[in-house]
């Protein structure tokens, strides 16, 4: 955002001013332009003074792309085409997926039974004992990988990162077609190892992660909100469309052929070869997806700031093997320390933007009380996937048409409020009509009407929605909550503000692995309150209120940081200088690791080899 945005309110407030005690004379317009002439003087000296080389080089690569083709130009539709596509594909073939594990599972137990039946019930212990596995395995290898898929991109670029993804998903899905296809009954052991490689290097979370990555490094920090709603917008439209058009290719006119004509095999559990079509068309529209990446995707990260974080990287590297008191397993367990770009989200003073404490402290507990909200409201979007089916399918008795119908308008709604409300409401009523400011390098009230409104109003509706006594009601409750949707892209831009850009990279890795975490726990406390809530009480809608309460409470961080920040309609950005400059430059970077580099041979000797 420009100093001119920032600047409004002084103006304002002068305006103001004159028009209630009359003109102003010559000479005190004359001392009042040149005051704020010095004013606008201080604002610019202070933004160009924030400006370590990172984010120089980063204004320098925004200024490029403006006159680069399109073609050939990082930009936010750039990265939400393979985001939407990967989506696509998986929600294509997911209801086939299910369908014919529940096939295969069936089989299995029919041929260990004595009449060659299987139980209904036995085929869902096993196969939920086959989705709790993958999603422990799977969801503790994503938090493994998120931990340094940030550090990798801030040094070798979004896109190897985003190519390499997309290369182990397609690995993983190509094995589950094969293990699906090859075999009349289910293969326990090979349906985990192939679930575990379509998430060994993240899947779905590590391409999100990337995606946020890529928007903060080609857009500028007032546009952010809406970008960072697109890319989730991208998301759900895959989701939305991918069930329609795996419908529809199951729908189509087929020679209806059994894929395998087993004799133990029971009617009902039949498998025709038109079946596997979903399937193979996840697995084309991921070839597609990664030759795209791989061919047509530009980098967003300049070649500058790549080189520079290698090369601090290696720096700190050396530095340490040079440490006599670490021993090989504190360097090796330092290195496999995956958790350690959760410390970013504790704010560190090395990396802070201001020298005085003061100021850091309050904004030390501005990105911890961010976090917090990241946190509440990740939880009650991941955590009610499964407790909306099971409370529609109990309450209003659901089919899956009506469950069909629900994913839809949620998804739908969802859409709508992050392409069509967001900057009808965020870009033009609040930031040019009622003319509030978006800082660079804090909070400011944008975030703040965005957040707490979004918040308030998905609160309501999910306590609303537990009281609901039709399925028309409960509905169109949880479509008016898509309201929230905005809090998400908000919050995320906020956080990126208190952070240099040469951790961009970094910090989403540690927020993806917030996310992960979150979603390892979250729905097993949701399921389990909802477990009780309907065994003990019989009240199913428990869990929505108790969600709704959490988000009402979540506001006090959102209040406690407007009157950290001092927040109001004519605030201005806090200017202190000097300000920290987050990191070295790059030929100190480049000059430590060539001394470091030649200590460390000194000490231990020429390399023979």
């Amino acid at each position: 955002m420009g100093s001119n945005a920032e600047r409004q309110p002084l103006v304002d407030v002068s305006e103001e001013t004159s028009s209630n005690h009359g003109a102003i004379p010559d000479n005190d317009a004359t001392l009042e332009r040149a005051a704020m002439n010095i004013y606008e003087t201080l604002i610019d000296n202070a933004e160009e003074s924030v400006l370590d080389e990172d984010e120089l080089w980063l204004r320098e690569q925004r200024e490029q792309n403006k006159l680069t083709h399109w073609l050939r130009r990082p930009s936010v539709s750039m990265i939400c085409l393979p985001l939407f596509l990967h989506s696509f594909g998986a929600a294509s073939a997911m209801p086939s997926m299910k369908v014919l594990s529940l096939k295969l599972a069936c089989r299995s137990l029919a041929q260990k039974s004595p009449d060659g039946v299987c139980d209904p019930a036995e085929t869902q212990v096993l196969l939920s004992n086959l989705f709790l596995i993958t999603g422990l395995v799977s969801g503790s290898l994503r938090i493994f990988v998120s931990g340094k898929i940030g550090s990798w991109s801030d040094r070798y670029g979004r896109k190897p990162i985003i190519s390499i993804s997309i290369l182990v998903s397609l690995l993983g899905r190509c094995l589950q077609f094969f293990v699906m296809w090859k075999f009349q009954t289910l293969q326990f052991g090979l349906m985990i190892v192939s679930d575990m490689l379509y998430n060994f290097f993240g899947g779905v979370f590590t391409l999100m992660a990337m995606c946020n990555c890529y928007v903060t490094d080609v857009i500028e920090p007032h546009e952010r909100i809406y970008s960072l709603g697109l890319s989730q917008a991208s998301l759900y439209v895959g989701l939305s469309l991918g069930p329609i058009v795996g419908n529809l290719l199951l729908s189509l006119p087929y020679v209806v052929k059994p894929h395998t004509t087993a004799s133990d095999v029971n009617q009902s559990n039949q498998i025709y070869a038109y079946e596997y079509l979903p399937l193979q068309f996840e697995i084309l529209v991921l070839v597609c997806v990664l030759l795209f990446a791989q061919f047509v995707l530009p980098e967003s990260r300049s070649h500058k700031a790549r080189r520079k974080s290698r090369a601090m990287s290696v720096s700190s590297s050396v530095s340490s093997l040079q440490e006599p008191q670490a021993s090989t397993i504190d360097r090796l367990m330092s290195n496999l320390n995956f958790l350690e770009p959760l410390k970013l989200l504790l704010y560190p003073k090395e990396i802070a933007y201001y020298e005085n404490n003061r100021i850091y402290k309050r904004q030390k507990w501005v990105v911890l009380n961010i976090v917090i909200l990241i946190c509440v409201t990740l939880e009650s979007l991941m955590a009610f996937t499964d407790v909306f089916a099971l409370f529609g399918t109990y309450k209003f008795h659901w089919t899956s048409k009506n469950l069909g119908s629900f994913i839809i308008t949620s998804s739908v709604t969802k859409t709508l409020v992050l392409i069509v409300v967001a900057p009808l409401f965020v870009q033009r009523l609040l930031q040019k009509v009622l003319k509030f400011k978006v800082f660079k390098f804090q909070f400011d009230m944008v975030d703040f009407i965005v957040c707490s409104s979004g918040i308030a109003i998905e609160a309501a509706c999910m306590i609303l929605a537990g009281m609901a006594q039709s399925s028309a009601q409960f509905m169109s409750l949880v479509a008016i909550s898509s309201a929230g949707g905005l809090v998400s892209p908000t919050l995320t831009s906020a956080i990126v503000k208190y952070f240099p850009e040469s951790k961009t990279g970094e910090l989403f890795g540690a927020l993806a692995i917030l996310k992960n975490i979150l979603n390892l726990c979250g729905p097993f406390l949701c399921l389990t309150l909802y477990k009780f809530s309907v065994k003990k009480w019989d009240m199913p809608g428990i869990p929505f209120m108790v969600s709704g309460c959490i988000l009402f409470t979540s506001l006090t961080s959102l209040f406690f940081i407007k009157r950290l920040h001092r927040l109001s309609r004519y605030s201005a950005p806090e200017i202190v200088l000097p300000r920290r400059k987050s990191t070295l430059s790059l030929n100190q970077a480049e000059g430590n690791t060539e001394r470091r580099g030649s200590s460390y041979n000194s000490m231990h000797g020429p390399n023979t080899s």
